[in-house]
């Protein structure tokens, strides 16, 4: 842990491994409060589009709530996504988690975005100082 005017940022380091397809749609379904067999064909495109990575794949499925391809439907008060194969076919959403990470960069505000550039130039490592 670090101390930073009075403040105290606990930073951690957890290494996960990706995950099967099984796994995934465990993952999918219980984020998106779904039973397994609703959310089979979504995880299926999901694997193939993050490879089972964890943290990629929760990133995926932000991307896809912010294109409106996956919505929490108030009328029937659940989750809905679009046809599968439509977002295994759009080439609009990152196919790779540094295209996803850049254009997530993109929507920071000019000043963060010149920290991290500067930041990125001392090291591969910055502290939360």
């Amino acid at each position: 842990s670090s101390s930073h005017y009075g403040t105290t940022t606990l930073l951690h380091h957890i290494s996960l491994q990706d995950m099967s397809i099984t796994e995934l749609n465990v993952f999918i379904a219980s984020t998106l409060r779904r039973e397994t067999n609703e959310t089979m064909e979504l995880t299926r495109v999901v694997h193939e589009k993050t490879l089972g990575n964890p943290f990629f794949a929760l990133q995926f499925l932000q991307a896809l709530e912010r294109r409106q391809m996956l919505v929490f439907s108030f009328a029937s008060v659940k989750w809905e996504w679009v046809d599968p194969q439509r977002i295994q076919n759009d080439t609009t959403i990152a196919c790779n988690v540094v295209d996803l990470i850049a254009n997530k960069i993109k929507t920071l505000s000019p000043h963060v975005q010149n920290c991290l550039k500067i930041a990125s130039c001392l090291s591969s490592t910055v502290s939360a100082k």
